[in-house]
């Protein structure tokens, strides 16, 4: 009771200068993280029965780091698992008679579990408002479907840093609240957006909401673009791409898949605007080897785990060929789960990896191949890490890699690729940790490779963009969105899609 000393004087006060018909809520510590001597969870429901008698309302269970770094932040009080303080809610709800409100990426169907069963009366979200501040009323209204899901990237916690105002990789309008609210379109028209991303689908639900005609039209038979692939290796970018689809649905959009875009056919559609969302194009390095048959690019990646393009043609290995045409006969490859769930047993790729960049995409596709068995080195000609994703996220991420066995090489630029491993240069650090500036030495180190993964190289592709716009009437005016444009991932791509769409 010593312990709680503070916390029962404040809400006694309370309490006696409010009255009872004023709601007196206490967050509580359920847990501190890696602290000795710190609040443990039976601690914590001791404190809630003591805050309970001196009048507190409700009890509201989180946790805490006092490390703000590293693996600290995303543990306690941002967490980065499902439900991870559901145990600690549950808890205190033995101790006391009060409700007891339960915090920690909880998604809907977990909350109605979590009240259901008892574990807790209420449910507190916060990144998921973020994410949606309509998803009360869009369960009320019983469409979950069009919740606009939080995909954990820790976009908008980062901002709390520096002290500026959140934005959110999904949800465009946050932090842009000084802007006005799309509003119908003066004069309807009739919008043609070319690719089936988030960047895409996001322009083309802004613009049918606003009462544009929109038609979409992708290349392959799924939309979601590089997203979906992505989902491969970061779940919850398939539940934006569920969303995206739902939601163009929901407004109308007559969405054409399998369908090889040429400026030509644009033009026959007669549209009054035209949006360009076709992402961007991954290079080869112009190094001995590039082209040799184990050396995959993310497309290629792409197609040898959804079935999508052309890799049979370009890497013509006899168990290339039988595992696309087995996993497209069967409708494996079509699925993204299922392709998951097969990876676990079975990937065509050998034990030994090289993933040659270390940013954003080569970092998860690390962690996921580590997953799966394979021994993972990561090549990265900068010197820094993952740079594109918020820090919480590549804290926690490289973490992860790194628990799986992945080791990262900074400072190392790729020399050469043979059959059995890949050749580097590497700058050699001072006793510092920096390398030297006036003659940095450079030492070259093999690598062992069954496979080499080019996770680098990516620019924006304005080519066909450019062949539309030159195949327009001049009043037509043609938008390019996402990382066609300007590399921004999820974020940068729907970002811009929302802005093109509000203002079309």
């Amino acid at each position: 009771e010593g312990r709680a000393r503070l916390l029962l004087e404040v809400v006694r006060a309370v309490r006696s200068r409010c009255g009872t018909n004023f709601a007196v809520l206490v967050r509580l510590n359920g847990r501190d993280v890696a602290l000795e001597g710190g609040i443990t969870p039976d601690l914590a429901a001791r404190y809630a029965a003591l805050a309970a008698d001196a009048g507190a309302d409700a009890i509201h269970v989180t946790a805490y780091s006092s490390v703000t770094g590293g693996t600290g932040f995303t543990e306690g009080p941002l967490p980065w698992l499902d439900c991870q303080y559901e145990d600690l809610a549950r808890t205190v709800k033995t101790a006391v008679d009060v409700p007891v409100i339960a915090v920690g990426r909880i998604r809907p169907d977990d909350g109605e579990r979590i009240i259901s069963d008892g574990g807790a009366d209420l449910i507190a979200m916060g990144r998921q408002l973020l994410a949606d501040p309509d998803l009360p009323n869009r369960l009320a209204g019983g469409r979950p479907d069009l919740v606009r899901p939080c995909i954990n990237c820790f976009v908008c916690v980062a901002q709390n840093f520096w002290n500026a105002a959140p934005v959110c990789a999904v949800n465009a309008r946050l932090g842009h609240q000084d802007q006005p609210e799309p509003t119908p379109a003066p004069t309807p028209g009739h919008v043609v957006v070319v690719g089936g991303g988030p960047g895409g689908m996001e322009a083309a639900r802004v613009a049918a909401e606003r009462g544009h005609r929109v038609t979409l039209l992708e290349r392959s038979d799924h939309l979601g673009g590089t997203a979906r692939f992505s989902s491969l290796t970061t779940p919850l970018n398939g539940d934006l791409v569920r969303y995206l689809i739902a939601a163009i649905t929901e407004a109308g959009v007559d969405v054409r898949t399998g369908t090889t875009v040429a400026p030509a056919m644009v033009a026959a559609l007669r549209p009054d605007a035209v949006v360009v969302a076709t992402g961007a194009i991954r290079s080869r390095p112009d190094v001995p080897g590039a082209e040799l048959p184990h050396v995959l690019s993310g497309d290629d990646l792409r197609s040898l785990l959804t079935g999508e393009g052309d890799l049979g043609v370009r890497r013509p290995g006899v168990v290339v060929r039988a595992v696309l045409t087995a996993g497209r006969l069967l409708g494996i490859t079509s699925d993204v789960e299922r392709v998951r769930l097969l990876s676990r047993r079975w990937m065509p790729l050998g034990s030994r990896v090289v993933v040659v960049g270390g940013g954003l995409v080569g970092t998860e596709l690390a962690e996921f191949l580590a997953e799966r068995g394979r021994t993972v080195t990561v090549l990265e000609e900068g010197t820094h890490l993952a740079t594109e994703m918020a820090h919480p996220r590549r804290w926690r991420t490289l973490h992860e890699a790194r628990s799986h066995g992945v080791e990262f090489h900074t400072g190392t630029r790729l020399a050469a690729i043979t059959p059995n491993d890949v050749v580097a240069e590497m700058t050699v650090e001072t006793s510092d940790g920096r390398a030297s500036r006036d003659e940095p030495e450079v030492l070259e180190q093999r690598f062992a490779a069954d496979a080499v993964l080019l996770a680098g190289g990516v620019e924006p592709d304005r080519s066909l963009a450019e062949a539309i716009e030159a195949a327009l009437e001049d009043d037509v005016t043609v938008h390019v969105v996402g990382d066609a444009d300007t590399v921004g991932y999820i974020e940068g791509a729907i970002r811009t899609g929302h802005a093109v769409g509000c203002h079309l």
